[in-house]
């Protein structure tokens, strides 16, 4: 059974799909409480793979799926992954982050990309926005990045479990 419910990070995002993960694949009953917000890091920096880790696993609704340190490492792993969450340095030891941002947009429109870099330039902001970015975090401001991941898990709770409906009172 696949559950199609959608949901938004934030801040105008555009939808993401929850993933399956758990024991559905082994034939058990579907549970929502075992989906989970997949998401890919693309960062070349070990601190900042590091910190980024810490702060995906402590949104409960967030899964640490994997990280590319790399442009080419991040094109051959999305697929596999395919991730409902991006996030996505901009500069790369290989390349900028712009051709894994398209092949993302491509291969999951629905995936939401969030570029988290030191780059503010207006020229980089345009560069990301007409790659498909949903969200340019800054690098000098990581507290920002933590509340935009906490209001995914909290987005993606509430799109799991959404309130009964009422019943009109007569």
């Amino acid at each position: 059974m696949q559950n199609r419910t959608l949901f938004t990070v934030g801040f105008g995002a555009q939808p993401i799909p929850p993933t399956r993960d758990g024991p559905v694949s082994r034939g058990e009953p579907f549970s929502p409480s075992l989906l989970r917000c997949r998401v890919l890091v693309v960062e070349d920096s070990e601190d900042w793979q590091e910190l980024l880790a810490v702060m995906i696993r402590k949104v409960p609704a967030l899964e640490l799926a994997g990280y590319a340190p790399s442009a080419r490492e991040a094109m051959a792993l999305f697929p596999r992954v395919q991730p409902d969450l991006l996030i996505l340095d901009w500069h790369l030891r290989d390349g900028d982050g712009l051709a894994v941002l398209r092949l993302a947009k491509r291969a999951r429109p629905a995936c939401t990309a969030v570029v988290f870099t030191l780059s503010n330039s207006p020229r980089e902001r345009a560069r990301c926005v007409a790659g498909g970015a949903n969200h340019l975090v800054s690098k000098e401001t990581p507290q920002k990045l933590a509340l935009l991941l906490e209001l995914a898990g909290e987005n993606f709770r509430a799109a799991l479990c959404p309130p009964a409906p009422t019943q009109p009172k007569l």
